[in-house]
Order: structure tokens, then C-alpha cells, then sequence
């Protein structure tokens, strides 16, 4: 009979150790994802802004936080130019600030932010609508 008491008590400390460290209970499912184009990405190195004409790019994101509501980084953005149009036109490289916000619970059981701030040097900040994927 004495032995089964240190048993139970071991298969308790077995199982408070495995519920503890499984990714619920360890905050991963506190996760917030970002949308690049349709596809659920986690501190992505780069983001398409427009996916239609990826307009605007911003890679060698170097994220300084991801919280849970939002999330901030620096990066290169290459914007294109559209001079004389879009087709035809350069593209512009700048050092950028990037934050990700307005987290929302998406259909797939995921949270997302929806929301990304692109700040250029000369202050212009460029705000855009990513959507679930």
C-alpha cells in the first residue's frame, strides 16, 4: 500500500510537468501572426504592403518587440516611384520604422494584426490594411 502513494504522487508531478510546458500553457497561444500576402507568418524578415503590385516592400525587419498588441521594427523599405508609372518607374530604398497593430482573432482560430505603420525618414508615414489571410 505504500508503494501506490509515492506512485500516484509521481504520475501527478509527471503530469502537472508535461500540462506546464505544452504551448497553451507556455503562452503559445498567445501568439499574433501577420498576414504577408495570404500567408500567416510569425516576426516575418520581410513584408509585402500592397500585394497586387508589392508597391511597397519592407525587408530586414529587425523586430525590437512583438507583443501582444502590437508589434515594432526597423527595416528597408523599396517603395516604387511611379514616375512616370508604376510599370516603368524606379524604386526608392529607405531605412524605415515598422509597427504592426489593431490585433484581431481571424476565422482560422488565429490572431493577426491587421494593421501596419510605415514611418520614412522624412516623417511621411504610410498606413495600410493587411487583413486575415
Amino acid at each position: 500500500m505504500h508503494l501506490s502513494i509515492p506512485v500516484f504522487l509521481l504520475g501527478l508531478l509527471v503530469a502537472a510537468v508535461v500540462a506546464l510546458s505544452s504551448p497553451s500553457a507556455a503562452g503559445g497561444n498567445h501568439r499574433v501572426f501577420v498576414s504577408n500576402c495570404g500567408k500567416t507568418a510569425f516576426r516575418p524578415h520581410t513584408i509585402v504592403v500592397f500585394c497586387g503590385d508589392a508597391g511597397v516592400i519592407v525587408d530586414r525587419i529587425h523586430w525590437r518587440h512583438w507583443g501582444f498588441r502590437a508589434a515594432r521594427g526597423r527595416g528597408t523599405a523599396h517603395t516604387k516611384t511611379c514616375n512616370p508609372d508604376c510599370a516603368s518607374g524606379g524604386v526608392r530604398t529607405d531605412r524605415v520604422k515598422v509597427r504592426l497593430s489593431h490585433r484581431h482573432m481571424c476565422r482560422n482560430g488565429k490572431r493577426y494584426f491587421l494593421r501596419i505603420n510605415v514611418r520614412y525618414p522624412a516623417g511621411n508615414v504610410l498606413h495600410h490594411s493587411l487583413g486575415c489571410p
